[in-house]
C-alpha cells in the first residue's frame, strides 16, 4: 500500500513539476501585455511633457492678450486725443481683454514731449528734434498680467508677470 502511495505521490510531484515548467516556459516566452507595461513607464514622461507644452501655449496666449490690452489703450488715445487720461487709459486697457485680469501698471502717461531719433523715441525738453522738427507730443501706455503655469516647474522658467507697452504720438 505505501508503495501505490509513494508511486502516486511522485506522480502527481512530477506532473505539477512538469506544468510549472510548461508555465515557466510560457511566462518567459509569451509576449502578451508588454506594451501595456511600456505605456505604464513612458506615461509620466507623456504627461509632463503635455503639461509644458500646455503651459506654454497658455504663457503664449497670455502675452498675445497683454498686448492687445496695451494696444486698446493706445487706441483709446487715438480716439480721443483730447481727453488723454490715465484714467481712460486706464479702463481701456482692463476692458479690452475679458477672461484676463490685465493692469495699467505702471500708470499710463500722456503729454511726453520727445522726437524719434534713429528709431527711438527719446524725450525732449526744447522746442526741435535733431531733424529740425518740432517734438511729438507721444503717450505711453504699459500693461501686464500674472500668469500661473499648469504646474510648478524646477527646471523650466517661466514669467510670472507678462508685460508690454505702447507708445503712440497723438499731436
Amino acid at each position: 500500500m505505501s508503495r501505490n502511495r509513494n508511486k502516486f505521490y511522485s506522480t502527481v510531484t512530477g506532473s505539477l513539476l512538469r506544468l510549472r515548467i510548461r508555465l515557466l516556459g510560457s511566462f518567459v516566452t509569451d509576449r502578451g501585455g508588454v506594451a501595456a507595461i511600456e505605456f505604464a513607464m513612458m506615461a509620466p514622461t507623456l504627461v509632463f511633457l503635455l503639461m509644458g507644452i500646455f503651459d506654454v501655449g497658455q504663457m503664449t496666449y497670455t502675452s498675445m492678450q497683454v498686448r492687445a490690452a496695451a494696444h486698446a489703450g493706445a487706441q483709446y488715445v487715438y480716439a480721443n486725443p483730447s481727453n488723454c487720461t490715465a484714467s481712460g487709459i486706464s479702463t481701456a486697457v482692463t476692458s479690452a481683454t475679458p477672461g484676463l485680469t490685465v493692469q495699467a501698471s505702471p500708470t499710463p502717461v500722456c503729454g511726453i514731449q520727445a522726437c524719434v531719433t534713429s528709431n527711438v523715441l527719446v524725450t525732449t525738453a526744447g522746442s526741435t528734434c535733431p531733424s529740425g522738427d518740432p517734438p511729438g507730443t507721444y503717450a505711453s501706455i504699459n500693461a501686464k498680467a500674472t500668469f500661473h503655469p499648469v504646474a510648478p516647474w524646477s527646471t523650466l522658467v517661466l514669467p510670472t508677470t507678462i508685460t508690454a507697452s505702447a507708445e503712440i504720438r497723438y499731436q
